[in-house]
């Protein structure tokens, strides 16, 4: 009998199937060297299976009879993996992340990769080192993009990176459909001392071509429009609202430079704390 397990990411089993090929019609007894047997076969997902993730079919045989599995080997006969076919992913319904809690970028200046996928934000977990890149699909992507973020020195030299594929690959996103990636930088710096630059990149095994995006600017000189190409965005970190968090917020002062007390004077009258002056 042929045993056909799906399986996450994470190798947890989502759904299974136990069935003799061709429902008993193609007793593997009668098989002949060499010859090809194809069947088709109908496997459920489990109802409770739910997220956004690729899963694959691992294929076994086993001997009903005896309850015993076959165990896989390869030309050589050493012993290997059971076979592990990419078959497709789970894509259940979900609300999208509220851009409201992520630093949005200019819509002006938001990145646009390939023209398929677009960069809106981010988000900054200073205490570990961790930036949370915000991406929504302006089509269906043909290619299976991975993210890069690379920690840049005063001399433009990579220090440390934090590449990651998203869990749903790419080429499952539709139109309209938001992701977020999740990169940690090594801690021994915070990332804000640092140029810190992202973008996509496809790994097809013979090199690494990174994603481009457009952006127009207007040269001073002729007063034309020049549009220029770029494959990687860099944070503004003056945009994040976790960095403005850190910077101290200066003593309100009168007219002729002296400071107010939290009384207003003459009067007893408490001021209150968040008056403009």
């Amino acid at each position: 009998s042929i045993l056909l397990t799906l399986v996450d990411d994470y190798q947890q089993a989502i759904g299974r199937y136990v069935t003799y090929p061709g429902a008993g019609s193609l007793r593997t007894s009668g098989w002949q060297v060499g010859a090809i047997y194809p069947d088709e076969y109908l496997i459920g997902i489990d109802s409770g299976a739910s997220g956004r993730y690729p899963f694959a079919v691992q294929v076994e045989w086993e001997n009903l009879r005896l309850a015993q599995a076959f165990a896989a080997t390869d030309a050589a006969g050493a012993g290997i993996e059971p076979v592990l076919l990419d078959v497709g992913a789970v894509v259940t319904a979900r609300s999208q992340t509220a851009a409201g809690s992520f630093n949005e970028i200019d819509a002006d200046a938001q990145p646009s990769f390939d023209d398929v996928i677009r960069l809106e934000g981010f988000r900054l977990h200073l205490d570990i080192n961790e930036i949370v890149l915000h991406w929504t699909a302006e089509s269906v992507p043909e290619e299976n993009y991975t993210v890069f973020v690379h920690l840049l020195d005063a001399n433009g030299e990579i220090l440390a990176q934090a590449d990651a594929p998203p869990r749903l690959p790419t080429q499952y996103w539709r139109w309209g459909e938001s992701y977020s990636t999740f990169h940690r930088l090594p801690s021994v710096d915070s990332m804000l001392d640092y140029e810190v630059i992202v973008g996509l990149y496809v790994n097809d095994g013979l090199s690494f071509p990174r994603a481009e995006y457009r952006q127009m600017a207007i040269d001073e000189e002729t007063e034309e429009e020049i549009e220029t190409a770029f494959d990687a965005y860099a944070i503004a970190w003056e945009s994040a609202s976790e960095v403005q968090a850190l910077t101290p917020t200066p003593e309100p002062a009168s007219e002729d430079g002296i400071e107010t007390s939290a009384e207003t004077k003459g009067t007893g009258t408490p001021a209150r704390a968040d008056a403009p002056e």
